[in-house]
């Protein structure tokens, strides 16, 4: 698989990367299976993709694109 794909629980912990997306974030999936996204992508990220992730976890279907700072 050549996407940046992850699987979420939630309660927001990842369950499931891809090579490139553990790639994407500088780190190999073991690393980032079990932590929750707060952990990985830091707090301002995590802050800037909250209202997205509140809309997925209410069942809404969307699509969503924007530049996001993962340092």
């Amino acid at each position: 698989m050549s996407a940046l794909v992850s699987r979420c629980s939630r309660d927001l912990k990842y369950l499931w990367v891809s090579r490139p997306y553990a790639d994407w974030l500088g780190r190999i999936g073991e690393e980032i299976i079990g932590r929750s996204i707060l952990d990985v992508i830091g707090i301002e990220a995590f802050e800037q993709l909250r209202p997205i992730f509140e809309r997925v976890l209410a069942c809404e279907q969307i699509q969503y694109e924007d530049a996001v700072d993962f340092r």
